[in-house]
């Protein structure tokens, strides 16, 4: 059986993290000219909130620490008290890193998105169909120099007909077309680029404050039983040598019993 110490401390380490973490967003505010400030500057007020809650954890360590009249055991039932409380609070912080990245993932999403005709869809598809049939007939160097062209001048109808292409065709190098689009992205959409690779960042270093909360606070207190196996018994094969030999005829007595003269 194993029980956490009651009075351990635990405050200080969450704590160092979270200055490290705040140093760390003002550092990439400061030297990242493609960070978006009112999202950097969302995380350090999450940051500072929790400090807050993190010292009020430390001030309940030390005054349960110091206090004579608490038993070992009264000890422990108090700071599961305190823990509990400070770890219900402070989910806010997981909370903020699930809006952050759900955030980027939906500004993302409508960034990447295939550009929508702006005629006829019908028409649109014909069109499409037959650029694919024209990049078909080009070999591969030829249709990512026609994509780049394409991509450089705003020519949404062959960026659309490589997005739409049959599942399964490749008609681009899927890792050239990555690039090509984000470079795209960079010139057309810096500043919504800009935001959604600051709310990933901002979703990744609070999801590593909740993480380290969790992983701190999330069982303090609990007992933890390691069980026993079971004891279980080998037959080895090996007769015991300690046993006495089976008897042979020779062993029994004679018929009509034993005579001495």
């Amino acid at each position: 059986m194993f029980t956490y110490n009651a009075v351990g401390p635990i405050s200080a380490s969450l704590k160092a993290l979270n200055q490290r973490l705040r140093e760390e967003s003002l550092a990439y505010k400061a030297l990242d000219e493609g960070a978006d400030e009112d999202v950097v500057e969302g995380v350090q007020k999450d940051l500072d909130k929790a400090d807050v809650l993190l010292d009020e954890l430390g001030v309940g360590e030390e005054r349960v620490a110091v206090d004579t009249r608490l038993s070992t055991v009264g000890q422990q039932q108090e700071m599961v008290k305190i823990v509990a409380d400070v770890r219900t609070r402070l989910a806010f912080v997981e909370k903020a890193a699930t809006d952050r990245r759900d955030a980027a993932a939906q500004a993302r999403k409508a960034l990447e998105a295939i550009p929508k005709p702006s005629g006829d869809p019908v028409v649109a598809r014909l069109e499409e169909m037959e650029i694919r049939e024209r990049l078909r007939s080009l070999e591969m160097a030829q249709r990512m120099q026609v994509y780049l062209t394409a991509t450089a001048a705003g020519d949404a109808s062959i960026v659309r007909a490589v997005k739409t292409a049959p599942a399964g065709e490749v008609l681009i190098e899927p890792e050239f077309l990555k690039r090509i689009d984000h470079e795209a992205l960079e010139r057309s959409k810096p500043e919504q680029l800009r935001r959604v690779r600051t709310l990933e960042y901002a979703a990744d270093k609070l999801t590593l404050l909740a993480s380290a909360i969790e992983a701190t606070l999330g069982g303090y207190g609990h007992t933890v039983n390691f069980p026993t196996p079971p004891v279980r018994t080998a037959n080895l094969g090996r007769n015991n040598s300690q046993a006495a030999p089976a008897k042979s005829a020779a062993d029994a007595p004679p018929v009509g019993g034993l005579k001495f003269q």
